[in-house]
């Protein structure tokens, strides 16, 4: 997954890659994800943030 040439402006969470990601709070939380996240890369990304502590 590759997330290049890209401009934020005013974003509270640009890029958010969840390895843990349950929308409807049904998940055991005891049990690890299985979920394999590898070979990402980011290049030449730049923007502003909504809050002064950029995530």
């Amino acid at each position: 997954m590759n997330f290049e040439d890209i401009i934020m402006e005013n974003v509270g969470n640009p890029v958010l890659i969840d390895q843990e990601y349950c929308p409807w709070n049904l998940c055991n939380e005891k049990v690890p994800s299985r979920v394999k996240i590898s070979d990402v890369s980011f290049k030449n990304i730049r923007g502003t943030s909504t809050t002064a502590l950029a995530v």
